[in-house]
């Protein structure tokens, strides 16, 4: 590498952009390799005959630019390809101030005293909740990493309280701030939290599938300054936003919450680069172990600036303990021919069964997935018995969450049918909001209850403190799924010392692997001790 090869940053205004160059040829290749991965998916959709699939991905273009969130990871990354020389990195004074202000558009704005204001005395910061929102508020973009039941819509509001208190002039006439959440039901959920809190004069809108808050944008709805708080979900800005009398324009804040799902190939991310808001916030429970999903929300939102953990809120009491039992499903008499008997190997991508018939990873798993499905009675009953040694169904109520719908309603049926004397509640897509609303108040107010959700309607955003044990009836590993869907059980209440999480799989090819997988995830959050036992369990 020439001892002169430098690196050289600028702000591209025509495409409010921060572009990369190098006169070198080499280390600027190097720096495109750093932000390059491969495509997770690029296999299945070539499989699947899906041309002109991404091989890669980059968070950086071939001409050198990329988001404005992303510049303190692009700047490390090429620090330290000049060997952390900062002489071979140069970028003038105009474009330095200019990169400073749309990156950290609060930096220095406020000193070491500030202190962020309570709302309501009744709701009291905890010291992660403070430390948080000043954390934003001192940067003008970032992400909060807060782990689920930790109180996230306490630190919107106060955000959105603060953001209200110190105006901003500089931001002329867009004074609008636009909060955005992945599903109607968590619009109600937000706005409800947010009467409590004190936190007026917003205006809600979702789809009109039974929110009791639904609305239709009308040409008065946005007033000036920011007396005027939008909260909205996914489906419903990314269908409305093209309407003239939304105004994009006058958005100056965007704070997303659960921001982990703004991704690439979603309509909200392209929403959000439509949107030339000063102050973009993002906060989520978790964030995506794939890094180009990271990068993502860096470029949009600003590198993450506060982070906390389950383990460290749990020793320090604001979370609930958790308790891990295994269950390991033997199922007798299995057929060791199937393509996903665990006598079939795992390492290979094709197996060739005894009458010579090819069957590939895709159809092996989702064979096994609809032996699952056939034979769900007979795999989950004796589970649910075994459970019963260590949970109180009576004095206690259960989350289970599943992903196939036939999944579900046959547990509804075959669980109604077999537990005396408790309730059983049942939630997927299709049910109304009003109804979903019902059975979480249900919950709050008694015990002895079963609720079976589908995992895209409450593995996120199902906000019930009387909750005591979860159980999962869903396949595959996803990290972010995992561990938001434990935080189900995670809120404290006053009739809860400790949360049980039933992890249940059986002796099959890809349940099996899926459970290898979850538990490192479990491990690494939570620490061994907190598991308890595993139980074989003949079937």
């Amino acid at each position: 590498m020439s001892e002169r090869s430098s690196f050289t940053f600028s702000f591209d205004d025509e495409i409010k952009a921060i572009r990369v160059e190098s006169d070198s040829p080499s280390i600027f290749a190097s720096l495109i390799d750093v932000f390059t991965v491969g495509n997770p998916s690029y296999f299945y959709l070539e499989k699947n005959g899906i041309k002109f699939a991404d091989e890669t991905f980059s968070a950086i273009t071939p001409l050198g630019t990329f988001q404005i969130g992303m510049f303190p990871v692009v700047y490390v990354a090429a620090l330290k390809i000049v060997g952390n020389d900062k002489s071979r990195i140069h970028i003038s004074d105009e474009d330095k101030e200019r990169i400073r202000k749309e990156c950290f558009p609060l930096k220095g704005r406020f000193d070491d005293t500030y202190e962020v204001e309570e709302i309501n005395p009744k709701f009291p910061y905890r010291w992660f909740q403070k430390d948080g929102v000043e954390a934003l508020m001192r940067h003008g973009r970032g992400i909060c990493i807060s782990p689920t039941a930790s109180g996230k819509s306490l630190m919107i509001a106060a955000l959105v309280n603060e953001i209200r208190k110190a105006g901003f002039p500089e931001m002329g006439d867009r004074k609008h701030i636009l909060l955005i959440v992945p599903t109607r039901q968590l619009v109600d959920q937000m706005a409800g939290d947010f009467d409590e809190y004190g936190i007026g004069d917003y205006s809600t809108y979702t789809s009109n599938s039974g929110s009791k808050r639904a609305g239709t944008f009308k040409d008065n709805s946005c007033k000036d300054g920011f007396n005027n708080l939008i909260i909205t979900n996914h489906t419903w800005i990314t269908e409305k936003y093209k309407d003239k009398k939304f105004p994009l324009k006058k958005i100056g804040c965007i704070i997303a919450d659960e921001v982990h799902t703004i991704k690439k190939g979603t309509q909200i991310l392209k929403l959000v680069k439509r949107i030339d808001a000063t102050l973009k916030f993002g906060l989520t429970a978790t964030q995506s172990k794939f890094v180009f999903d990271r990068w993502i929300n860096y470029g949009e939102f600003g590198i993450t600036v506060f982070q906390t953990n389950i383990k460290q809120l749990q020793n320090e009491g604001f979370l609930t303990k958790l308790e891990i039992r295994n269950i390991h499903g033997l199922v007798k008499n299995l057929d060791p021919h199937l393509p996903f008997s665990l006598s079939r190997s795992r390492a290979r991508l094709n197996d060739v069964l005894p009458d010579g018939t090819l069957v590939d990873v895709g159809t092996a798993y989702k064979m096994e997935l609809e032996f699952l499905e056939n034979n769900c009675e007979r795999l989950w009953m004796p589970v649910f018995e075994k459970i019963g040694d260590s949970f109180d169904f009576s004095k206690n109520n259960m989350v289970v969450l599943f992903d196939r719908i036939s999944i579900g309603k046959t547990l509804q049926k075959s669980l109604s049918e077999r537990m005396d004397g408790i309730n059983v509640h049942y939630i997927d897509g299709t049910v109304d909001i009003a109804v979903r609303e019902d059975i979480r108040s249900r919950l709050e107010k008694s015990v002895g209850n079963i609720l079976l959700a589908q995992t895209v309607t409450a593995s996120v955003g199902l906000n019930i403190k009387n909750l005591h044990g979860i159980v999962f009836a869903f396949s595959g590993r996803s990290y972010i799924r995992t561990i938001q869907s434990i935080g189900r059980v995670l809120r404290q209440n006053k009739n809860k010392t400790v949360a049980k999480l039933y992890e249940v799989w059986y002796n099959l090819k890809y349940s099996s692997k899926h459970h290898d997988e979850k538990m490192e995830i479990l491990i690494d959050s939570y620490g061994d001790d907190c598991i308890k036992d595993t139980i074989n369990l003949e079937i």
